[in-house]
Formats: C-alpha cells, sequence, structure tokens
C-alpha cells in the first residue's frame, strides 16, 4: 500500500488515537483521532513531546519503559490501563504498542494505537459495585437466616422442656393428689368391708376391682408422660428399648434394628426425637389396626436415621396433612415440624391398605460431627 494511502487511512481513523514516536520516545506523528481522544494538537506535541505525556503521573516512567522494551523484544504488546489528556482528565483506554524497523531490520521507533474504553470500564465497575451490594446482601440474608433458624431451634428446644416439665409436673400431680386419694379409697373400702355383711361386701368388692384399675391406669398414665429419671443422658438405643416396653402395655409388640453404629445426638434433639418415636408409635396403636411395629436405627456421613414402620391400614399423606391444617392438629405433620426446626428431616410413605414408614433423619452430635470432619 503506498505510503500516502496509509497516511490517508491513519488520518481517518478518527476512533483511534494512533501516535508514532522515535527510539527515545518522542512524538513523530500524531493523528485525528489522537487530538480528538488526548486533547493536544498536533502542532503542540509533534517532534517536542514524548509520548510519556499521555501516560498517569503514578504510571511514569514504568509504564512507558515497559511498553517500549516488551515492544522492542516481542514486536508488540497489548494492555489496558489509565492514560491522561491535556485537561488532566483520565479516561480508560485498551492500547496496543508495536515496534517500527527500518530496512536493515533495526527498530527505528514505535507505533501506538489507543482506544476508548472508559464507557465500558465504567460499566464493568458498576457491574462489580452491583455484584459486591448484592453478594454482602446475600451474605446478610445467609446470617439472618442462619441466626432465624437458630433462634427457632432454640424456641423449638423450650418448647419441648416446658412439654416435658408440664408432663412431669402433671404426672406428679396424678401421684400426689389422684393417686393418693384412689389409694386412701381403697383403704377405706377394705376396712368398711370387713364390718359389713356378705352382700354388701360383694358390692364392695366390685369397687375395690375399679378402683385398683383406676390405680394402674393412673400408674401408667403417669408412666406415658414421662420417661423414667434413669433414662435422661441415656443413649437412643436405650431410650427406644424404653418405649418399645411401655408400647407392649398397649399391646403393641415393637422390635428394634439397629445396625450397632454409636449414635451420638444433641440433648435437645434426642428429646425430639424421643418424643416423636413415641407419638408415631401411639398413632400405630390407635389408627394401624396392626399388634406390631419397628424401629430401625442407623447412621450414615453425618446423620441418624430412625425409621418406624407398621403394615397396617395406611393413610393418604397429602389428605392428612389438609386435615391436619384446617383442623389446626398436630400429630404426625406437628413432629415433622418439630424436627425440621432442629435440623432434621421427616418423610411419610403411606397408602391406604399398604401400611406407614415414616423416617426420620437428624444430624450427629455437633462436636461428634465436627470430630469426623476432621478426621
Amino acid at each position: 500500500m503506498p505510503e500516502r494511502d496509509f497516511k490517508k487511512i491513519i488520518d481517518s481513523a478518527t476512533e483511534f488515537a494512533i501516535i508514532t514516536m522515535n527510539r527515545n520516545r518522542i512524538i513523530t506523528s500524531w493523528n485525528p483521532g489522537a487530538e480528538l481522544m488526548l486533547g493536544w494538537s498536533r502542532e503542540e506535541v509533534l517532534d517536542k513531546e514524548s509520548a510519556d505525556i499521555i501516560f498517569t503521573l503514578s504510571d511514569i516512567p514504568e509504564a512507558p519503559e515497559y511498553e517500549v522494551r516488551e515492544a522492542r523484544l516481542r514486536g508488540s504488546v497489548t494492555d489496558e490501563r489509565w492514560h491522561r489528556r491535556k485537561d488532566g482528565s483520565q479516561f480508560w483506554a485498551l492500547g496496543r504498542m508495536m515496534s517500527m524497523r527500518d530496512s536493515d531490520g533495526e527498530i527505528a521507533g514505535y507505533v501506538k494505537i489507543l482506544l476508548d474504553q472508559t464507557r465500558r470500564k465504567m460499566q464493568q465497575e458498576e457491574l462489580e459495585k452491583i455484584n459486591e451490594e448484592l453478594e454482602d446482601r446475600v451474605e446478610q440474608r445467609t446470617r439472618d437466616l442462619i441466626e432465624n433458624r437458630d433462634r427457632l431451634r432454640s424456641l423449638a428446644n423450650r418448647l419441648n422442656r416446658t412439654e416435658e416439665i408440664h408432663r412431669e409436673e402433671l404426672a406428679a400431680d396424678l401421684h400426689d393428689n389422684l393417686g393418693q386419694i384412689l389409694a386412701v379409697s381403697l383403704m377405706e373400702l377394705e376396712l368398711l368391708q370387713r364390718r359389713l355383711s356378705d352382700p354388701d361386701a360383694t358390692n364392695i368388692a366390685t369397687i375395690k376391682g375399679l378402683i385398683n384399675d383406676a390405680i394402674r391406669y393412673t400408674r401408667d398414665l403417669m408412666s406415658d408422660l414421662k420417661p423414667p429419671v434413669e433414662l435422661k443422658g441415656e443413649d437412643l438405643r436405650t431410650l427406644m428399648n424404653w418405649i418399645a416396653r411401655r408400647m407392649e402395655k398397649h399391646d403393641l409388640k415393637v422390635e428394634i434394628e439397629d445396625d450397632g453404629t454409636p449414635k451420638p445426638l444433641d440433648e435437645p434433639i434426642k428429646r425430639a426425637l424421643f418424643q416423636a418415636v413415641r407419638e408415631l408409635l401411639f398413632n400405630v396403636v390407635k389408627h394401624s389396626g396392626v399388634t406390631s411395629a419397628s424401629i430401625g436405627l442407623s447412621t450414615r456421613d453425618d446423620l441418624v436415621t430412625v425409621v418406624v414402620k407398621d403394615r397396617g391400614s395406611g393413610f393418604n399423606p397429602v389428605a392428612a396433612e389438609v386435615r391436619s391444617s384446617e383442623d389446626g392438629g398436630f400429630g404426625l405433620f406437628n413432629i415433622k415440624e418439630r424436627m425440621e426446626l432442629f435440623g432434621g428431616k421427616v418423610n411419610i410413605d403411606s397408602s391406604p391398605g399398604k401400611g406407614t414408614a415414616v423416617t426420620i433423619t437428624v444430624p450427629l452430635e455437633t462436636q461428634a460431627h465436627e470430630r469426623q470432619m476432621k478426621g
């Protein structure tokens, strides 16, 4: 291409600043695009100024020397950086520095081409700012969710403890009042029976039998309301064994299948799980129409799984959940909500005529989980 045609192309490229310089970086050509982009006229800079004037003061002399060195060694170098206009303002530009050689192959000078990318830079920085703000919001929302989850778990723990306390108070009240009244009534009837004739004694014997039944029922009710004190702090298998024995009094035989792995649980979760399994087995007694059920215990990864299963009449879980919500009921779906507050999950697998399997998964004890993760 003839030199004059090449010069026309350079002069017409107003979107690009095209600058040539000698080996000492003194400007030797300055196209109209450079005048528009940088503010200096050709007369102000040609053969007078170093190309260093277009760099920011903080970049001089490192940046110009770096570009010249890389262009000399590699032929060209491309970078993005801030550049300076005549009025001192700055703009972000994509730049390319190339070496120019003479007919002997020696470096005669350099050419630098600039494309103003300030708008794109501003948009990118704005996008990064928006992303940072979004990340901050997400982090804050995550912290809020974690705090809310912890508060809900604390509330669930307090609710469970409050329920236990009420059970204990009710059991104590039954023992201290109703139980004592029944016992004293039985003693008085026995004294009365000795004084009366045989026909009257027969009626009294019937009343004594009823009072004995009431005493046994009261004792069973007290036992159902709260586990014995010695069960506190016991492992999960021991708690399940206790529940299984209690169910025998309700004519329900419960088999326990345990994989034998350790199942350390935080005390609040263990209490909630104990109450959940007991409630599920009472549901079997009341609704399933069978006399046997099973409890499966296993550990995998960082979760303990408990499966309560029966082969009874079953039900439609979706319809039951709707009824529970409409009636304000608790039962099975209250168990689900409570276990979720402790970080657990409840899955209900049931259909009419095909029995029910309720699977509860809860996290291992916090310290045990941390040891497992470190191991």
